[in-house]
């Protein structure tokens, strides 16, 4: 049925729209990789689409570290990944900022920026409580473990709804004595003492049985399941299938001339030094055939997946099709692209 004659990866794959009807889902996703000047180059080896989540450690505790890739649409569009933090080359650091721009003709569309400090442990002082040792910085994966939750102290059933995998979760002051803290908060909400709470912050993608993904599951409708109609008693919120942050989505999908900055993010770079590039917007041509007649297809590009150890990125073009809207002789074909990639230069 799909047909890719695309330099991309494309699948296709049975699933249900945001009218709750069934649909055939078609994704292309597209690799690139670049280099501290913004360069910015196809990458036909990378990672192909992934066809579902993948999970690491046990239960509640999971880290996802591959978000599926096939899901039938999102709200607007949004950006994750495999976020690492290098320190600076032109100086010794124990603490900095990490920081990610979207920006379009000029104008700000997001920013994100966290702070990352070396490892850390809560020690007693006179005044209670105080964060010491503090060590200088490494690269560090910003994940979830290295960031705020966790499990409460003798009670491992009680844990952070938001990221049971992180540091600090229901400390007491005398607890917190000896423990490590989070290395990545949000710059004005870094923790005081072991008893304070902090906002979760990490660049990385949200499993969904994670708060606050987590409330927006809906009830499963059993008779449904087996008949094999559609699976829930309500429809999905148009967020449903989002991976990202709340403060990495954007309302619409990918527009033409967006440009990333990268602070902090790429190795072998001095303080304050951005790599910056424009995503390149080269829209996959879909063409469902049935005879000699041809129907265009719309894309929206509408997930950005960063690895900035390995300086890669993917973006996700998707559409769906209703089944019903689909003959068992058509023949959906990904054409090739014909957009030449950008070229930009690295910025401070």
């Amino acid at each position: 049925m799909l047909v890719n004659d695309s330099a991309w990866f494309a699948e296709i794959a049975p699933s249900w729209d945001k009218d709750s009807q069934p649909c055939y889902v078609v994704v292309v996703k597209q690799n690139f990789e670049y280099d501290k000047q913004g360069k910015v180059t196809q990458e036909l080896n990378g990672p192909e689409i992934t066809m579902g989540d993948g999970f690491q450690g046990e239960g509640a505790q999971c880290e996802l570290i591959a978000a599926n890739d096939m899901v039938p649409f999102k709200q607007g569009f949004e950006w994750y990944g495999r976020f690492t933090c290098f320190p600076p080359s032109d100086r010794a650091a124990h603490v900095m900022e990490v920081g990610v721009d979207l920006l379009s003709d000029n104008a700000v569309l997001m920013n994100k920026t966290l702070r990352v400090t070396g490892e850390r442990r809560w020690r007693w002082s006179l005044f209670g409580a105080v964060a010491k040792d503090l060590q200088p910085l490494r690269p560090l994966l910003l994940n979830y473990a290295v960031a705020y939750g966790g499990q409460a102290p003798n009670n491992p059933q009680s844990m952070d709804r938001e990221n049971p995998i992180g540091r600090g979760f229901k400390l007491r002051n005398r607890d917190g004595i000896g423990q490590l803290l989070p290395q990545v908060e949000y710059a004005d909400q870094v923790l005081r003492k072991p008893r304070d709470t902090t906002p979760v912050a990490s660049f990385a993608p949200i499993p969904h049985f994670w708060s606050p993904r987590l409330e927006l599951q809906p009830e499963l409708d059993v008779q449904a399941v087996v008949a094999g109609d559609y699976p829930y008693v309500e429809a999905l919120c148009a967020n449903y299938y989002n991976y990202a942050p709340a403060d990495q989505c954007l309302p619409c999908t990918l527009k033409p001339h967006t440009t990333i900055a990268l602070s902090g993010l790429t190795k072998g770079q001095p303080y304050g030094q951005k790599v910056t590039f424009e995503l390149p917007y080269i829209k996959p041509e879909l063409v469902m055939m049935r005879g000699a007649m041809q129907t265009p297809l719309n894309m929206v590009c509408d997930s950005l997946i960063l690895d900035t150890h390995t300086q890669q990125f993917s973006l996700l073009w998707r559409t769906t099709v209703k089944q019903d809207g689909i003959h068992p002789m058509d023949t959906l074909i990904v054409m090739p692209e014909q957009a030449p990639l950008p070229y930009t230069e690295s910025s401070l």
